[in-house]
């Protein structure tokens, strides 16, 4: 069996244009949701939602950053962290300007002994 992720690369940098640390995150679509959703494959595959749960897109989480709207930022796989960490801070200071590049489209084989939720 293959699924096929759509996803997009997206650079985000901060107000300053002398400051170079900026970050890069993904997007991958949601189809149940029928929206994008970022991911950081790089620091951990955090991911943020709102209070709900539901998953933020990158410009949803920079909306919610501007109106001071509480969101829940998620480490990897696990648990939920409800406070603002580090992470969320680091991620906060490179949320002024975004560089998108293509869309693409992933397809990975999934095994049964490599998923759990398959049956």
């Amino acid at each position: 069996m293959a699924a096929s992720i759509k996803t997009r690369y997206i650079t985000c940098m901060p107000y300053d244009s002398e400051d170079k640390d900026s970050h890069v995150v993904n997007e991958f679509w949601l189809p149940e949701f029928e929206k994008w959703a970022m991911i950081d494959i790089d620091m951990g595959r955090h991911y943020i939602s709102d209070t709900s749960g539901k998953p933020l897109s990158i410009s949803e989480i920079r909306n919610c950053l501007i109106l001071d709207e509480r969101v829940i930022v998620y480490s990897g796989f696990q648990e939920p962290c409800f406070e603002v960490n580090e992470y969320y801070a680091y991620l906060t200071k490179n949320m002024y300007w975004f560089s998108r590049w293509g869309d693409f489209v992933f397809f990975i084989a999934l095994h049964n002994s490599l998923c759990h939720h398959c049956t």
